[in-house]
């Protein structure tokens, strides 16, 4: 079957940083995508019927990474660390590529964020009675975000 006929599942996908395919990307869940234009209300003068909505500027979503916690070597945590525990400046910013796969692993739909960096790194709750893998949660801003496919 043609991959334009079939809708890409939500659960199979890739997460990229700088297109580095070697670093530790698995992630269990991706959240965030999306823009929001923002709008300002203009009235004219003695007009009482209606006002006109303009827009002013687009509002990114944070992109959020879920995932069990990685190791202390990995790439991803080093650049973590480096930006909101230690506080680098200048920072920076990577671009962050997430992609959905077909059966062949082949990118369906994929969307770039671009000039993006951690600004909050969560772990999850630890509990004696749970029998769950640790998790960390981190979120990324980023300037403009583009859809391929």
């Amino acid at each position: 079957m043609n991959d334009a006929t079939v809708q890409p599942t939500a659960f199979y996908f890739r997460v990229l940083f700088d297109g580095d395919t070697a670093s530790d990307t698995s992630f269990m869940e991706v959240r965030g995508i999306g823009t929001e234009l923002s709008t300002e209300t203009y009235s004219e003068l003695n007009e009482n019927r209606f006002e006109y909505k303009l827009p002013t500027k687009a509002k990114n979503n944070h992109l959020v990474l879920k995932r069990g916690i990685a190791k202390n070597s990995s790439p991803l945590v080093k650049w973590c660390q480096k930006v909101l525990e230690e506080y680098q400046i200048p920072i920076v910013t990577k671009t962050i590529q997430v992609s959905l796969l077909n059966a062949s692993a082949q990118p369906v739909r994929t969307w770039v964020f671009n000039n993006a960096y951690p600004v909050k790194w969560n772990v999850g709750d630890f509990e004696s009675k749970k029998n769950e893998i640790a998790i960390e949660t981190i979120e990324f801003a980023y300037t403009y975000s583009q859809r391929f496919f």
